[in-house]
């Protein structure tokens, strides 16, 4: 029992090992880990690490937090390239579109402010189905 009569939690050698595979991976850092698995401290996997892998200590990749923030900005930088090549083609479509509409406006000689948008004319054709 600990200090405060709170019994300490026991951890079967399997679930040590595994976590320790983990720590050791680098994936994630000992931190993180830690919070992962609601393991007390981080002394306590510091201790597994000595016993179920003493030679790694030597080895240890060291994953700090910095790293995994590093690692999801890359994720995201990646993901919000992908995004923007997606839209590419629709910006173009609507760029297009724009153009088109100034050109006809020119050429049947529209004022300016009398467009009508995409919405109105949704709208427009709803209530004559409507009718």
């Amino acid at each position: 029992m600990s200090q405060l009569g709170i019994p300490h939690k026991r951890y079967s050698d399997d679930f040590k090992m595994m976590v320790v595979q983990e720590a050791l991976s680098g994936t994630i850092s000992k931190r993180g880990i830690c919070r992962k698995y609601s393991l007390s401290d981080y002394s306590l996997l510091r201790s597994w690490i000595r016993i179920f892998a003493p030679d790694s200590l030597i080895k240890e990749p060291v994953m700090t937090d910095k790293d995994e923030q590093q690692k999801e900005i890359e994720r995201l930088k990646t993901l919000l390239a992908q995004r923007e090549l997606e839209l590419k083609p629709d910006k173009m479509c609507a760029d297009f579109l724009d153009e088109m509409i100034d050109v006809a406006e020119e050429m049947f000689q529209i004022p300016p402010g009398t467009k009508k948008s995409c919405h109105q004319t949704i709208n427009r054709e709803k209530r004559a189905q409507a009718m």
